[in-house]
Order: structure tokens, then C-alpha cells, then sequence
């Protein structure tokens, strides 16, 4: 599978009102920080076990999504179906893959809270949370967008934001992005590929 041009992965992102969670591009900066084959930015998060670094998994594949528990819809449809495809690879190539996901509502979005709602998902999945300032850099380095919106008669609120998943090679390096809606097929395409980075890269 050829991956996106940095073009296309860097093209100017523009919110726009959709019903959903409104999955969009992902942003735009001027030094191509977030291209595919450099490293991908590092974080720590806190997850139901405790802190949990990207690093951490140095050696395995990482796939990053970004969401909410009470998104609606882009956000279960999108585990779901990261949810099938690890399902659909080896036992061998499951064991070598790290999907995780980050909540962009922390203060709902508790560790505990995450870990309940993604079990219903793949059984690898860590949530992990934060407090709102180490949110605001890891979306910023990962050129998330997303915007929070009060709903009337409702204690949560609705939050529009780009929905792709990021594919993280055994390296740390950025491999490629894919949107939430990408078939079962290509995203086995692209877990089984970040198995095979590492030993082209060490090559």
C-alpha cells in the first residue's frame, strides 16, 4: 500500500458543520513535523493501570485514534471496525500490534470510564486520559482538531473532531493515517504492513 502524499496529509483543514462527530483532514503546519517517516511525537497519558507512554511500546505496531465515549457514531463505527480487522489477522500479529485510544473529553472521559467503554471493542485497546493542558499539546502534535459543543437539555457535550487513525511502525516512526470509514480490508493492509516495518527498517 502507497502512502498519502504529504500533500494530501497536510492540506489545509476547514471545520465544517456535519452531522456526527464531522471526521475532517488532518491540520496543517508549516514544517511537516507530523510526515510519515519521521518520529511520532511521544506523550504520557494515564490510563486505568496507570501512566502510559507511546515509547512504551517500542517494538510493537501502534495505531492512535482520537475520541469520546459519547461521540454518537464516527467513534464506535471507527473501533468497530479497527475492532474486526485485528480480529481478522493472526493471533502471532495481534500480539504484535497496540491500538490505543485518546479521549479529547478528559473530563468526563476518566480512565476507569474508558476502560469500561472500550471492552465492549478489541480486548487490547487502552484508553488512556488527561488533564486538559496535556491534551491540548498532544492534539497540537498530532494536528488533531476538535471543537466542543454544549447541547441543550444534555449534562454532555457534543464534540466535532478529525476522526483517522494513526499507524505508529515498531520504530516510533509515523507510517501513515487512514480515516475512521476505511474498510476492514485496508486497515488489515495497514496493521499488517506496521508488523513488517521493523524489519525494514532495521535493514
Amino acid at each position: 500500500m502507497k502512502y498519502k502524499s504529504y500533500a494530501i496529509l497536510f492540506s489545509s483543514l476547514v471545520l465544517i458543520m456535519l452531522s456526527g462527530c464531522s471526521p475532517t483532514e488532518p491540520a496543517t503546519t508549516s514544517n511537516n513535523s507530523l510526515a510519515p517517516g519521521k518520529p511520532a511525537p511521544n506523550f504520557t497519558l494515564q490510563s486505568n493501570q496507570g501512566p502510559i507512554s507511546l515509547a512504551d511500546f517500542k517494538g510493537k505496531g501502534v495505531v492512535l485514534f482520537f475520541g469520546y465515549t459519547n461521540c454518537p457514531d464516527v467513534c464506535p463505527t471507527g473501533l468497530s471496525s479497527l475492532t474486526q480487522a485485528l480480529k481478522q489477522l493472526p493471533k502471532t500479529t495481534q500480539q504484535r500490534l497496540q491500538p490505543i485510544f485518546i479521549t479529547l473529553d478528559p473530563t468526563v472521559d476518566t480512565p476507569a470510564r474508558l476502560a469500561e467503554y472500550l471492552r465492549y471493542f478489541h480486548s487490547n485497546l487502552i484508553g488512556l486520559s488527561s488533564n486538559q493542558q496535556t491534551l491540548e499539546q498532544i492534539t497540537q502534535a498530532y494536528h488533531v482538531v476538535y471543537k466542543r459543543q454544549p447541547q441543550p437539555n444534555s449534562e454532555f457535550d457534543f464534540i466535532q473532531h478529525t476522526a483517522y487513525f494513526y499507524f505508529i511502525s515498531p520504530t516510533g516512526k509515523l507510517s501513515q493515517y487512514l480515516p475512521h470509514q476505511s474498510s476492514i480490508e485496508n486497515l488489515k493492509q495497514a496493521l499488517t504492513m506496521l508488523v513488517k516495518t521493523k524489519q525494514k527498517e532495521l535493514i
